[in-house]
């Protein structure tokens, strides 16, 4: 009597899946950071505090920390130090380069229509210090963003101004 055909192992299988589906993650920056490799994270010492990032998240938002990381210079350990920098803005900035590596594409928010009635929810010196860390880490496309918030909030203030 004939045999039916022998099955394939699964195995074989799901790691040529993985290795597929791996490979997509990489090739999408916005996904890519949430892959585990050697170098995941970047420890980045701002004023007394000690930021991880993930390595993904700056290089693809910062043409600064994509040159850095490098061989031939020194913060291509991962490592980096900066003492003139206010850790809280860099906070923000940070915040703001995780969010820019999402789905939705950032638009600054529209004027308000009745400014004099709200609170501001960002403090303008905030949208401004995050800016100049964008000039200085090369963020070219964040920073273009942040523009537009400031401009906002600059309007919105200047109506409540005046409406009151």
């Amino acid at each position: 009597m004939k045999q039916p055909p022998k099955k394939r192992t699964k195995t074989s299988h799901n790691t040529a899946v993985e290795e597929k589906s791996k490979s997509l993650l990489l090739s999408d920056y916005r996904t890519s950071w949430f892959i585990k490799s050697n170098m995941q994270t970047i420890e980045i010492a701002v004023d007394n505090e000690t930021f991880l990032v993930h390595k993904g998240v700056m290089v693809q938002n910062s043409e600064y920390f994509a040159t850095s990381m490098k061989q031939c210079f020194t913060e291509s350990d991962g490592k980096f130090t900066f003492t003139d920098i206010n850790a809280k803005y860099f906070a923000l900035f940070v915040g703001v380069l995780y969010s820019y590596s999402s789905l939705v594409p950032h638009a600054p928010p529209p004027p308000a229509q009745n400014p004099e009635a709200m609170t501001a929810k960002t403090v303008l010196r905030d949208y401004i210090e995050v800016y100049k860390l964008c000039d200085r880490f090369l963020c070219a496309e964040i920073a273009v963003y942040i523009r537009g918030c400031i401009y906002t909030a600059i309007g919105n203030g200047h109506r409540a101004l005046f409406r009151s």
